[in-house]
Formats: structure tokens, C-alpha cells, sequence
């Protein structure tokens, strides 16, 4: 889940529905974050709730590299399928979740 030393503008995150988003605004005042989702640029949501839906994505991981330079992914299916193996099974390691 998400706590408030992952509230910063910049900061993917992850929805269970609308997927991964990124932080744009953080003003604590206003008393919510806006996020653009792929499907759903620039969501308001109270912060209340985003600590309760929303997880903090690994900025190195495959998940962010896919939504920060998603051509490099596709090009690993060509030029380096290991390497995308690799991240893929660092992914799934680095993954809290339960079956």
C-alpha cells in the first residue's frame, strides 16, 4: 500500500483496475492527488483513498520501464529476449501479492 513517503510528484503507482499511474499534483492542502492513468489522465482522488487502492511501483522495475519507455521493452523481444526474461522474473520476485 501506499504511505506518505511515496507521495511525490513523479511517482508511479499502481491501480488494480486502471493500472499504473503517475503523480502529477501532491498539494496536501487540496486533500487530493491527481494522477494520469493511461485510460484516465489527470484523476483526482482524495489522498484517504489512494493510500487504500493504490500501491507504489518499483521505478526500476518492468512495470516502470514499460510505462516510461515502453519501445525499449518491445525492442528487447528482438535484439535481447534474456534480458526481458530476467525483468519479467525480477517482476514476479519482487511482487507481494498472493495467488
Amino acid at each position: 500500500m501506499l504511505s506518505e513517503n511515496d507521495i511525490k510528484v513523479g511517482r508511479l503507482v499502481l491501480h488494480h483496475q486502471w493500472g499504473i499511474g503517475e503523480l502529477q499534483q501532491t498539494d496536501p492542502s487540496a486533500g487530493h492527488l491527481v494522477i494520469n492513468f493511461a485510460g484516465r489522465p489527470g484523476h483526482q482522488m482524495s489522498r484517504d483513498l489512494a493510500f487504500r487502492v493504490l500501491s507504489p511501483v518499483d521505478g526500476d522495475g518492468l512495470r516502470a520501464i514499460s510505462w516510461k519507455s515502453p519501445e525499449l521493452v518491445t525492442g528487447w523481444v528482438k535484439s535481447a529476449p534474456l534480458k526481458l526474461v530476467v525483468a519479467a522474473f525480477s517482476a514476479l520476485k519482487a511482487c507481494k501479492c498472493s495467488a
